[in-house]
């Protein structure tokens, strides 16, 4: 793939992504409520981008496909997180809209399928599940 793809386009999509959360969250509540929102989307971002490179793993394991360097998917996954949640969020009835980008994001960044960017998503989802309820017994344990 060319540098465009590697970098660039998923480095202004993820921007574009960022851009509209923080637009939208000054449009809800002013700056205080602008940061809270800012500051609790980049650790939730982080979080899924560390559980989608897991995901990633599995699926390169399973269906023999290479999703790339991983600073490179790093961004692509940024990209491919933030942008369709933004409009998701910023649309009314925008989650069709964004769950189209999010597939055509996967497809487009990593070569993929359509059923092998489903079984990604698919991965994804169970190893995100998988960890919250890990995370929810030890919180419940531990209280």
């Amino acid at each position: 793939m060319d540098d465009a793809l590697e970098y660039k386009i998923p480095s202004a999509c993820f921007g574009a992504g960022l851009l509209i959360i923080i637009g939208e969250a000054f449009m809800g509540g002013g700056a205080d409520e602008a940061t809270l929102s800012f500051l609790a989307i980049i650790v939730g971002l982080g979080i899924r981008i560390f559980f989608g490179i897991i995901a990633c793993f599995i699926t390169a394991k399973l269906l023999g496909v290479s999703f790339g360097e991983l600073t490179s998917a790093i961004v692509k996954l940024a990209a491919a997180f933030t942008l369709p949640g933004a409009i998701e969020g910023f649309i009314p009835g925008g989650w069709i809209l964004g769950l189209i980008l999010y597939y055509v994001m996967m497809m487009k960044f990593f070569d993929l399928t359509f059923f092998e960017a489903f079984v990604m998503a698919i991965i994804s989802f169970f190893v995100t599940l998988g960890a919250a309820l890990v995370i929810g017994i030890l919180f419940a344990a531990a209280g």
